[in-house]
């Protein structure tokens, strides 16, 4: 039986009649099939309690670091647990999960438990990480390119909101060239700014040349790395 179909199997069995399905899967508690039983039974004791979830692993596997590492990422993979929830164990768990894939699973907690509140209400419970933030935008993007661009807008000035706009700026330049390029030039960090204005420039360029020079030129930038903005700018548009 495949993975998927385990652990449907076994979330089923654990709605049905909860201590057979834990029994079910203390049957060779080795195995592998066994785990995925258990990640299955943690799934659906998550809809209704993941606290409870997440000891059931604790307890299960308090000698087994790495299947508690699987069982608590599929948890916070699910979009079952706030997003409280799945940061504060991310704390407890962080060299379990890469800044990115935090980023991606709190966007779905977020959608799927809490669509009414701000992501700004998430930003200053977390210790920042490298990379979390740019994930979690380049989710919010794809999801909806005006909420995100608003809660960008809103965000105070920092690390996070150059992440953030970094993550814009790249999610938009195909299909926004111009306000792409808008979101680069405002990234604080000089080294982060270069980057992200080179990565975007050339399309800006290309399909939306007029906005794109208004860009450079009202751009919060020194006058010298304007001039240099422009002249690569410029040096493009020769070469087209």
């Amino acid at each position: 039986m495949k993975d998927g179909a385990l652990i449907e199997f076994a979330q089923a069995l654990h709605d049905i009649n909860p201590s057979l399905a834990q029994d079910f899967g203390a049957i060779d508690s080795s195995s592998r099939d066994s785990a995925t039983i258990n990640r299955g039974i943690s799934l659906a004791m998550a809809r209704n309690s993941p606290e409870s979830a997440v000891k059931f692993l604790e307890d299960l596997y308090s000698q087994d670091r790495n299947r508690l590492f699987t069982g608590i990422g599929s948890l916070i993979n699910s979009g079952l647990l706030a997003p409280d929830y799945v940061l504060s164990l991310s704390k407890n768990y962080h060299e379990s999960l890469t800044p990115e894939t935090l980023g991606k699973n709190l966007f779905k907690a977020w959608r799927n438990t809490e669509p009414g509140a701000s992501p700004l209400d998430y930003s200053d419970r977390l210790a920042r990480r490298t990379g979390m933030w740019d994930s979690f935008a380049t989710e919010y993007v794809r999801d909806d390119y005006v909420g995100a661009s608003e809660w960008a807008a809103n965000l105070p000035k920092g690390s996070t909101k150059d992440e953030v706009s970094f993550a814009l700026a790249r999610g938009i330049v195909s299909t926004f060239p111009a306000d792409s390029l808008k979101w680069s030039l405002s990234i604080q960090n000089p080294e982060q700014r270069r980057i992200a204005v080179e990565m975007v420039i050339g399309s800006a360029r290309l399909h939306d040349p007029e906005n794109s020079r208004i860009a450079i030129e009202n751009a919060e930038i020194s006058a010298g790395e304007r001039e240099l903005f422009l002249k690569h700018f410029s040096t493009l548009g020769n070469k087209n």
